[in-house]
């Protein structure tokens, strides 16, 4: 298993003087690669929520709502298998540029040794993603050579 983000800081703000207690504020702030990905439905699947990254199928598995047809979310990779497969989580963005919550889980994974999905995918993040949404470009992954951008969750 190979981890394909960095943190960059943490910020927490405890509701209590329990440091185990409610948070009033967090955020998580990573050097990660992002790409654009397009919400879609399906009876054909396991999970009913998907999304194409471009003409990429991934699985998602949303933490609360539902997704709206044709509704513009966001894929940020956080470790790839070995079998090959790639997961990460499924976000939306915040209030400003570079700033997301969390909506869910994702992977895309080689269900066959003739499909390429997994290879498709970590050129499509060589090549990047471009969005408003999106905080500044910090350069590129080591290990898979994926660009990466400034993403804070919140």
């Amino acid at each position: 298993m190979r981890t394909v983000f960095d943190i960059l800081d943490i910020d927490v703000t405890p509701a209590t003087f329990d440091p185990f207690g409610p948070v009033l504020h967090g955020a998580l702030r990573l050097k990660a690669s992002l790409l654009c990905a397009v919400a879609y439905k399906s009876d054909q699947h396991p999970v009913p929520d998907c999304v194409w990254l471009g003409d990429i199928h991934a699985h998602v598995n949303l933490d609360v709502e539902t997704t709206t047809e044709g509704e513009t979310l966001f894929c940020m990779p956080l470790h790839v298998e070995d079998n090959p497969s790639v997961y990460g989580i499924v976000l939306e963005p915040a209030e400003k540029p570079g700033e997301f919550h969390r909506r869910g889980a994702f992977f895309v994974s080689n269900m066959s040794p003739t499909e390429h999905w997994v290879e498709r995918l970590g050129e499509m993040l060589s090549i990047g993603s471009e969005s408003t949404a999106f905080g500044p470009l910090m350069g590129r992954n080591e290990t898979m050579g994926w660009k990466q951008y400034q993403v804070t969750l919140v």
